[in-house]
């Protein structure tokens, strides 16, 4: 009985001596251990670049009117009123910068909002109705025109799944905007009397900086 005691004995404090050697280690040598990967590893990390402007894109196109010349374009725009510059970022996308094309401080009298619609169908945009297609590639057309004090009826179309909203990058046109669920169509009318070139964007947010962005030129 003695002798079955004692081998008892020992098989336990051998127990307690393996179990006391894996705590040890799992708990006291394993960070070490971490910190000397952690320390033996390259360090990394995000380099921002500033990139010089590029040469501003293309103009777009007119719509119904035409595109317009360059002679009054260059006597319209002035210097303020230049398409935004473009930068390259590291993923080769052009994004404009986010600055848009404001164009003229305007007092209440030189523009009116009229109304914007409920949804509607394709077959149901009035006649005469600068159609403006709006993805998250773009607006097409980028470029539109209008003569000084006329009413402008804008039909925003999405052409995806995605929600998109008009707005003028001038704050003093903030009351002229329209928003569009996906594949939806609204329309919005309004009058802008000041000649200018007024930017515009998709004011869901990230939209303008990936380069959803727009001109109307009031002549």
């Amino acid at each position: 009985m003695e002798d079955a005691a004692r081998l008892i004995i020992i098989i336990l404090f051998i127990g307690l001596v393996v179990v006391a050697v894996v705590f040890f280690g799992i708990f006291f040598l394993a960070p070490f251990g971490n910190v000397g990967g952690v320390l033996g590893r390259k360090a990394t990390s995000t380099e921002i670049v500033n990139l010089p402007p590029l040469n501003q894109g293309s103009n777009g196109s007119g719509l119904n009117t035409g595109q317009p010349s360059e002679s009054s374009s260059a006597g319209n725009e002035g210097q303020q009123n230049q398409l935004a510059p473009v930068v390259q970022p590291t993923n080769g996308a052009t994004i404009p910068a986010v600055s848009g094309i404001p164009g003229p401080s305007l007092s209440p009298n030189d523009y009116k909002f009229i109304a914007q619609s409920n949804p509607i169908a394709v077959n149901d945009i009035p006649s005469g109705t600068v159609k403006l297609m709006v993805t998250p590639g773009g607006f097409s057309p980028t470029t539109i025109t209008a003569p000084a004090g006329s009413v402008v009826v804008l039909a925003l179309i999405s052409g995806d799944d995605e929600t998109h909203v008009f707005k003028f990058d001038n704050p003093d046109l903030s009351s002229i905007s329209v928003g569009v669920g996906p594949y939806g169509i609204r329309t919005l009318t309004f009058v802008i009397k000041r000649s200018g070139v007024y930017g515009f964007h998709d004011d869901v947010p990230g939209r303008a900086q990936a380069g959803v962005v727009g001109r109307l030129i009031v002549n």
